[in-house]
C-alpha cells in the first residue's frame, strides 16, 4: 500500500514537473514597437548587407541603415534670388584642412570595408568591398554652422553607383551619431541625407546634373552654402538644388564612401576651406 502510494505520489510530481518545462519554453510573444518616424521609402540603393566590425561611433556605422522620409524638407532645383554661393560670405576662415597628416584628428580610420588617410595633401578614401556597406570618418573637435563649405573630389577608380560625399554639422546625441550629407555617385547625380544614427533620412533625392562629372578620373568641387535652417548645393560651381532642414545648427566634419558596384573604389579629397556665412 505504502508503495503504491509513493508511485502515484512520483507520477504526479512528474506530471508537474513536466508542465513547468512546458511553460517555461513557450514565452509571450514580444511587444510590436509603434514606427516614430515618417514611413519608410523603398529604396534599395541603401540595403548594405555584411556585418560592421565594432568601432567608434565618431568613425564608423553598422551597415544596416533605414531610409526615411522627413518632413521638414522643401527641396527646390529653381535657383532662388539667394542662391548666390558668396552670399553674405566673408573672408573669415572658420576651418581648413591640409590634410597632410598633421592636423589634431590626422582623419584616419581602417577596417575590412574602408580606409581612409590623410598624406600628402590629401585625404585618401580605399572602399575593398562591394557588398554595399558604407563607411565615413569624422573629426570632432570642430563645431561650424553658418559657412560656405567647399572640398574637391579627385575619382581614381570607382563604378557608377557608387558613392562618396561630404558631412557637416555633426554632432553626437546620446550615443547617436547624426549628420547632414552631401554626396554624389560616380554616374553624375547628387543627393542629400540627414543620418540619424543608422537612419537615413532622404532632403533631396538623386538629382542628375551636367556640371558633375562622372566615372574615374572625374574632378568635382561640392560646396555647401548653409545659413541656419536655409541650404544651396552646388558642383563645380553650378547651382544644383536647394532645401530647407532645421534639425542640426552646428557641429563637426566628416567623409562618407559607399561602394555598391566592383569593389576597390578609390578616390581622395582637397582644398577643403569653410568660410563664415554672416547674417544680414
Amino acid at each position: 500500500m505504502f508503495s503504491r502510494s509513493r508511485l502515484l505520489i512520483t507520477v504526479c510530481f512528474s506530471l508537474l514537473v513536466a508542465g513547468c518545462v512546458v511553460t517555461a519554453e513557450t514565452p509571450a510573444p514580444l511587444p510590436t514597437a509603434a514606427p516614430t518616424q515618417a514611413a519608410p521609402i523603398d529604396s534599395p540603393s541603401v540595403s548594405p548587407t555584411t556585418e560592421s566590425p565594432t568601432v567608434a561611433p565618431s568613425e564608423t556605422v553598422p551597415p544596416s541603415p533605414t531610409l526615411q522620409a522627413s518632413p521638414t524638407v522643401e527641396p527646390t532645383t529653381t535657383p532662388p534670388p539667394t542662391a548666390d554661393p558668396n552670399l553674405n560670405v566673408t573672408d573669415t576662415i572658420l576651418y581648413a584642412d591640409n590634410f597632410d597628416g598633421k592636423s589634431g584628428w590626422f582623419w584616419t580610420f581602417s577596417d575590412d570595408t574602408a580606409d581612409f588617410g590623410a598624406k600628402d595633401g590629401q585625404l585618401n578614401v580605399l572602399a575593398k568591398q562591394s557588398s554595399g556597406s558604407w563607411r565615413y570618418v569624422t573629426r570632432t573637435d570642430t563645431q561650424v554652422g553658418d559657412q560656405q563649405l567647399r572640398v574637391t573630389a579627385h575619382l581614381i577608380d570607382c563604378g557608377a553607383d557608387d558613392e562618396y560625399g561630404l558631412m557637416f554639422r555633426g554632432v553626437d546625441q546620446s550615443e547617436v551619431f547624426t549628420s547632414y550629407i552631401f554626396k554624389l555617385n560616380c554616374n553624375g547625380a547628387a543627393r542629400v541625407e540627414r543620418l540619424q544614427g543608422t537612419d537615413i533620412f532622404l532632403l533631396q533625392d538623386w538629382t542628375a546634373s551636367s556640371a558633375i562629372q562622372s566615372g574615374p578620373g572625374a574632378e568635382n568641387k561640392l560646396l555647401a552654402w548653409m545659413l541656419k535652417d536655409q541650404f544651396h548645393f552646388y558642383v563645380n560651381d553650378q547651382y544644383l538644388f536647394s532645401l530647407t532642414d532645421s534639425t542640426l545648427a552646428e557641429g563637426y566634419y566628416g567623409f562618407y564612401v559607399r561602394d555598391v558596384t566592383a569593389g576597390q573604389m578609390s578616390l581622395n579629397f582637397t582644398n577643403m576651406v569653410a568660410k563664415e556665412v554672416k547674417a544680414p
